[in-house]
């Protein structure tokens, strides 16, 4: 009887502390996207910064004229230019499908932006946190080949695989790309850190 009781309390506790900490599914729906929050921020903040690219060319040993044509790529993607020299058509046309995902992604980004401004409390942020930081974990297991491979073929990329002569592939090599990864999941990890530590110093 007393065997019952324990659990009965025990169970009740754990539903009391859920209505607690999760005081809607608006909540919990905010945790569970939090990670894609902090990824397309990190994402972001680095993607429109040339010298940032620049220290990725150094890093992946990549074309001489790595960051004449960097900038070329840059200017595309962020529509200070619609046209693209140097590049074979088929380049370009990939190039076309980047800057069109690329506008979809920061769209999704500035929808979850303004979501988050009214919505932020320390529940999400502190949830959110842990939960990216298992994914980053999760993430790591994998092979980077694999996730490359995915997030195209999620993202529904048309053409994404070039000879390796193109101009496109000895600019952003596989090393360049891998280290951009590298990058944004550690500028993720910092961003769940430092949410964590304000959520905990708040607490005290």
């Amino acid at each position: 009887m007393a065997q019952r009781l324990s659990k009965k309390n025990v169970g009740s506790l754990w539903f009391m502390v859920l209505g607690r900490k999760f005081a809607s599914t608006k909540d919990l729906f905010l945790i569970i996207v939090f990670p894609l929050f902090l990824l397309l921020l990190s994402a972001f903040l680095l993607t429109f910064n040339a010298q940032f690219y620049n220290l990725l060319f150094e890093l992946s040993n990549a074309h001489p004229q790595a960051q004449e044509y960097g900038q070329k790529t840059l200017d595309y993607l962020t529509y200070k230019t619609n046209f693209i020299q140097g590049f074979q058509q088929e380049e370009v046309s990939h190039m076309f499908e980047v800057r069109d995902k690329m506008f979809m992604l920061n769209v999704l980004f500035l929808i979850l932006v303004l979501v988050y401004t009214f919505r932020i409390n320390r529940v999400i942020i502190f949830y959110g946190s842990i939960l990216n930081l298992v994914m980053i974990l999760l993430l790591a297991i994998l092979p980077f080949n694999f996730l490359f491979t995915k997030f195209h073929e999620m993202l529904a990329f048309d053409q994404w695989q070039f000879p390796g002569n193109y101009v496109m592939v000895q600019v952003f090599n596989q090393m360049f790309f891998q280290y951009f990864f590298l990058h944004i999941i550690g500028f993720s990890v910092v961003l769940s850190i430092v949410g964590l530590i304000l959520v905990y110093g708040g607490k005290n």
